[in-house]
């Protein structure tokens, strides 16, 4: 058992609004504190009514510079900033 849970964190995270919304699973790259992140998020449901998420959470950076290695390549990733500040004030 984790010793840390229960946190509310859908204020922030639009991931974890619409798996809350559609009770569906959801994979997404997602802004957050940490900067860009790669996310998987599962709704958890008891006896149909949703009590809650279990996520998936890889940085992006991690996510590239695996890409590199098994390709053996160079691998760049861009972005929209304007996307970016739009996602942190969300």
């Amino acid at each position: 058992m984790p010793n840390k849970f229960g946190d509310d964190l859908s204020s922030f995270r639009q991931t974890i609004k619409k798996v809350k919304e559609n009770r569906k699973p959801l994979k997404a790259i997602e802004m957050g504190v940490a900067g860009m992140s790669l996310r998987g998020v599962a709704p958890v449901l008891m006896e149909g009514e949703y009590i809650g998420s279990v996520e998936f959470i890889t940085s992006f950076d991690a996510v590239v510079e695996n890409a590199k290695k098994r390709l053996r390549s160079k691998c760049h990733v861009s972005h929209r900033q304007k996307t970016l500040k739009s996602q942190r004030r969300s």
